[in-house]
């Protein structure tokens, strides 16, 4: 009977908030409408009217974490809709970890919002809930995770939204600048983000090569040198890009899994599964590669990883 009581208060629950998102027209367009302020409270409200158990959760972890020896004064903390003009006027008072927060923020709001929209977060939450019938779930708590994780998400969404895209879009020229100034979080971030906005679209790609070109040499001075120096999110980073992704690089699947192999041993440091990762070589999967190839692969790795990481600390200071 209580969880009876309890899937009847989501489903009503979901019935409000559908009919507040689902006003806006669908829509594949990069720029989308903000889901309905009082959303997210309406929820809340159903959910603690069933005696639903739910953790409290900031918006910015459904956007990530920064690395710790790069955060300074909350930039990271607050959702950005709360600080993003001041970091903005940080920023453009020469203040390049706020740069850099600004960028790095900006950049995953971007992701989110083209990614997703309130349709499709609610749909998901629809989906999520279909999965939960029928499990075993006496105290609630899968349902309260379930519950806990479509408010995050929608609360990040709320937050990018209130930015706005055409506020958040300049975040590549913040994370340049940042990364010109030494910041090394904002090397890697631009990285990551540097040929984004040709993701997908060829034609974008023509009409810009210049800029291209530029972005994408600025990209491989950094993650080589960073690689070289023994950075580990800049070697995740690298990886991807010599599988071919976002024409950093041309696909190299040999030095793909060479690289990969390296940050597989990197993390394996802090798991116990070192020596035995070390004997046996990377796990050899696909037909990508011939025997010799995955040979190649394996003593390459071995060789990046004593010259670029052997000699750091397993758990570095980020």
């Amino acid at each position: 009977m209580k969880r009876t009581l309890i899937f009847g208060a989501l489903l009503l629950a979901m019935a409000v908030t559908a009919i507040a998102l689902f006003v806006w027209p669908a829509s594949n367009h990069p720029t989308r409408p903000p889901a309905a302020p009082n959303a997210t409270a309406e929820l809340s409200q159903m959910l603690d009217a069933a005696g639903v158990p739910v953790r409290a959760a900031a918006s910015t972890e459904a956007l990530g974490a920064a690395p710790v020896s790069d955060t300074t004064d909350g930039w990271w903390q607050r959702p950005l809709s709360e600080v993003f003009d001041a970091m903005l006027a940080a920023a453009n008072d020469g203040d390049m970890h706020a740069a850099y927060a600004l960028g790095s923020r900006s950049a995953r709001c971007v992701d989110l919002l083209r990614e997703r929209s309130a349709d499709t977060l609610l749909a998901g939450y629809r989906q999520d809930m279909e999965m939960m019938k029928g499990r075993d779930d006496p105290e609630g708590i899968r349902l309260a995770n379930v519950s806990n994780q479509f408010r995050r998400e929608l609360q990040a969404y709320e937050d990018c939204a209130a930015v706005g895209e055409a506020r958040l879009a300049g975040y590549l020229q913040w994370l340049e600048r940042a990364g010109r100034a030494g910041v090394t979080g904002a090397r890697v971030a631009y990285a990551q983000n540097a040929m984004a906005e040709y993701r997908g679209d060829r034609n974008a790609l023509i009409a810009n090569i210049e800029q291209a070109t530029a972005r994408r040499a600025l990209t491989r001075d950094w993650l080589e040198e960073l690689v070289r120096a023994g950075n580990e999110d800049a070697l995740n980073v690298y990886v991807e890009a010599l599988s071919g992704q976002d024409g950093i690089y041309a696909a190299d699947l040999t030095q793909a899994r060479a690289y990969g192999y390296a940050l597989d041993l990197v993390r394996s440091r802090r798991v116990d599964g070192f020596a035995k990762l070390w004997a046996d070589g990377p796990i050899r999967y696909g037909d990508d590669l011939t025997p010799r190839q995955w040979d190649e692969a394996t003593v390459r790795g071995r060789q990046i990883f004593r010259e670029s990481f052997e000699h750091l600390p397993a758990w570095p200071n980020r």
